[in-house]
């Protein structure tokens, strides 16, 4: 389907606009768009492509070609699928996002760069005067000119729609022409090899491992075709992934493969692959809270496209993510083809089901107001159209709560849960990793309110692929309230582990219902708790002494490991290697909270937390405890670009001691870590200097459990 197909379908206006596709404005105007780099390269064109995290500026050119716009006129541009700035501004002009206007028309225009709903970009006011057929305006976000550090561009779920209206206020018509479409792709420098195998694999049988290479903003490198060394063997990599099927391992033990770009001679391992004799159970991953296509909201994927398409979305989590499983779903039921949205996620789910490799799950997100979002996914894909995403949580629960064949998932990313203004009879599932942050504190809150979930990582998906590594990812992050603009999410990567027999649906579902299940920040570390026989998820009687057992196979060197129970952690190991096992026994008087569990956190900085094993306990609070990191002579060398940063784009007066802790390798790419006041509170500040734009993310609290003030909770 080319551009023109886009806005020549006939409920593409209607999905919009919410108006007849062949109602137009009656102004004839044409427009273009462009981006320049820092270094002077343009990119242009009907359909043209910017590597992703490019420093620059947009250029946006509109031309009267018909008659004239009188003052109290407006025009409004628009983009669905994508971002052109983090947020648009003009009063700042050293800041980043900084917008200018110009026309050489005799009228003075007004700009709002802050239009009510997430896809408007702008709007420009005809204040006094008239654009007249002939006259140019130029909008241009990012204008290096005045010393503005620029914009630069963002992951997009496939190609980007940008779109003008015309007309006067309450009557903004589209503008009759094609839309102007462009997309970001991969960066040529970062590349990344991700291996991925089982976690769990028997000894003998085959087995497929995958291969994607990646730059540096989680960006599979679709443009890559080339060598990859794997083992000592040269491999063909065609679009930037591939898939080994049929690898048989003859060795009991844990493998990490490994594997090099052909000629160079850094190693990327896989994830620890234990090989059993009789594996008494198998480790599978999914991710069971992301989206594409059908989004009413935020217009980042409103579009059914090839990333966005519910089938793409579920052969992305299969082929390139190595997913067991995953519950792709529209974020905000659109009100214009709700049946054509759902039925065409059922029919993708029945192309991609098949035992033993790969179950889909059927999902929506729903969002109650005020009482908190919840993620809803169904054991069956047969399940009826979902009624309207905005009914109260009384009415959600009615609908879904009781039934065992779905599960409503406690989210991080939108509304928090309320459970103050309305407690449901269970919550059974909760992220205790998302794409916006590690949440144990969530965890712990809900324990505290008496609920027993079973823990998920989920990425909240909007840009990206399905499955992709975590990277940080600018516009979604979750201190918007606090800063002037919003710091850095992840993109992509929390996953789920279950525990299961065998990959069929019944199989999992069973896994969910029993909380055999953890999650981590995207890597596939093994990890398993037992406490007198019992696995995470399930529960024990009280006793005199508890024999604990602790099996951990990491990704990277672990740092350490925190036996929590209750409020506090009753042991912490730091083995300075992959692979940690230890058996130990606890008395009573340590166990007098209501539960036991893992959390761990690699010198990579990827965490994993498991579902709790329910008994009782005390001793430090579970958030206390200090994050790895090393060399802080060099991660203060980038102090005083940190500080400039937060001088020009945020308050300074906020923050104060500013300490540097040191360098952290997240592997796609490396940041400073340093902790700082902000106000009277605790805080840790992330500062990705590799990217042109450097890229700033802010924790509460200096350990990376997530801390979150009960202001936060309930204000956000």
């Amino acid at each position: 389907m080319d551009n023109s197909d886009y806005i020549k379908h006939p409920d593409y206006m209607d999905r919009f606009t919410g108006i007849e596709s062949d109602k137009y404005s009656e102004y004839l105007l044409s427009y273009k768009a462009s981006f320049k780099d820092a270094a002077g390269v343009k990119y242009d064109g009907n359909h043209f492509k910017v590597p992703a995290a490019t420093k620059g500026t947009f250029e946006i050119t509109i031309v009267n070609e018909g008659k004239a716009m009188a003052s109290g006129e407006l025009l409004s541009l628009f983009l669905y699928n994508g971002s052109l700035a983090h947020e648009m501004q003009k009063d700042n002009s050293e800041g980043k996002d900084y917008v200018t206007i110009e026309t050489d028309a005799k009228c003075k225009l007004e700009l709002f760069e802050k239009v009510p709903g997430f896809s408007k970009l702008c709007r420009i006011l005809i204040k006094s005067g008239k654009f007249k057929k002939g006259n140019t305006i130029t909008l241009r976000i990012g204008d290096m000119r005045s010393g503005s550090t620029g914009s630069n561009t963002y992951w997009t779920a496939g190609e980007s729609y940008l779109f003008l209206e015309a007309g006067t206020p309450g009557n903004m018509l589209p503008v009759h022409g094609v839309p102007f479409v462009f997309e970001v792709t991969a960066r040529e420098d970062g590349r990344f090899i991700r291996v991925l195998g089982p976690t769990v694999a028997g000894k003998g049988e085959p087995q497929r491992i995958h291969i994607g290479i990646y730059d540096n903003c989680g960006n599979l490198m679709e443009h890559f075709n080339g060598n990859v060394v794997l083992e000592g063997k040269e491999l063909q990599i065609s679009g930037g992934h591939g898939i080994l099927d049929g690898v048989i391992f003859n060795k009991t033990g844990v493998h990490r493969l490994e594997a090099r770009f052909d000629g160079a001679e850094d190693i990327f391992k896989s994830n620890p692959i234990s090989v059993e004799d009789e594996p008494k159970h198998y480790i599978y991953w999914g991710d069971l809270h992301a989206h594409g296509w059908g989004d009413s909201t935020m217009h980042l994927m409103h579009v059914s496209n090839k990333k966005t398409a519910p089938l793409e979305r579920h052969l992305q989590a299969r082929d390139i993510g190595r997913l067991d499983f995953s519950a792709p779903g529209p974020m905000a039921y659109p009100r214009v083809d709700r049946r054509k949205i759902w039925d065409e996620y059922k029919d993708a789910c029945r192309k991609t089901h098949e035992d033993g490799k790969y179950i889909p799950f059927l999902s929506y997100e729903a969002h109650p107001v005020p009482e908190g979002d919840r993620n809803v996914f169904f054991k069956s894909i047969d399940e009826s159209m979902p009624p309207d995403f905005r009914i109260p949580m009384s009415e959600l629960e009615e609908t879904y709560g009781l039934r065992n064949d779905v599960f409503l998932e406690v989210h991080i990313g939108g509304r928090i849960p309320r459970w103050g203004d309305y407690k449901p009879v269970r919550e059974r599932m909760l992220e205790a990793v998302s794409a916006f942050g590690n949440a144990e504190w969530l965890l712990q809150e809900a324990l505290d309110k008496g609920y027993k979930p079973a823990v998920c990582g989920s990425s909240d998906l909007h840009y990206g692929l399905m499955g992709g590594p975590r990277t940080i990812e600018e516009s979604r992050g979750r201190f918007g309230k606090y800063l002037n603009k919003r710091d850095s999410a992840f993109g992509t990567g929390p996953v789920t582990a279950v525990k299961a027999d065998e990959l069929t649906r019944d199989s999992i579902w069973e896994a969910f219902e029993k909380r055999h299940t953890y999650a981590t920040t995207d890597r596939r570390i093994y990890l398993n708790l037992d406490v007198n026989g019992a696995g995470y998820g399930e529960t024990i009687n009280e006793s005199d002494k508890y024999k604990v057992s602790i099996d951990v196979r990491g990704t990277d060197d672990l740092y350490r490991i925190d036996l929590v129970s209750g409020k506090y952690i009753v042991r912490t190991f730091r083995p300075e290697k992959m692979d940690f096992r230890k058996d130990f026994i606890l008395d009573a008087s340590e166990v007098t909270g209501s539960f036991i569990y893992l959390k761990l956190q690699q010198k990579d900085s990827a965490f994993a937390i498991c579902t709790p094993v329910y008994i009782e306990r005390e001793n430090p609070a579970w958030n206390s405890g200090d994050v790895y990191a090393y060399d802080r002579e060099e991660a203060a060398k980038h102090k005083a670009a940190l500080v400039r940063y937060i001088r020009t784009e945020e308050d300074i007066t906020k923050f104060s001691q500013i300490e540097p802790i040191g360098i952290v390798d997240e592997k796609i790419t490396r940041c400073a870590l340093f902790h700082a006041l902000f106000g009277e509170r605790e805080v840790s500040i992330r500062w990705y200097y590799e990217y042109e734009i450097p890229r700033f993310r802010i924790d509460w609290g200096r350990t990376n459990t997530g801390i979150q003030n009960d202001e936060m909770i309930y204000k956000i």
